[in-house]
């Protein structure tokens, strides 16, 4: 399984599920579906759904696990 970090503005970290290429995929989708809308993830082990709001994002880079 590959995962993803995404680093928000505010300096908090979410590692999730997914190929870099596909969570950035969700991340500009969302973006471009208008302003309040999040990108949908599975954190890392399965821990639950996590959303984030694209606008928010600082950086993405793919984690080393």
């Amino acid at each position: 399984m590959d995962y993803a970090e995404i680093r928000l503005g505010n300096g908090d970290v979410f590692v999730v599920e997914g190929a870099l290429d596909e969570v950035e995929r969700k991340l500009s989708d969302a973006a471009r579906s208008g302003h309040a809308r999040l990108a949908w993830f599975t954190a890392e082990g399965g821990d639950g759904s996590i959303g984030i709001n694209p606008g928010q994002v600082a950086a993405l880079k793919a984690a080393e696990r």
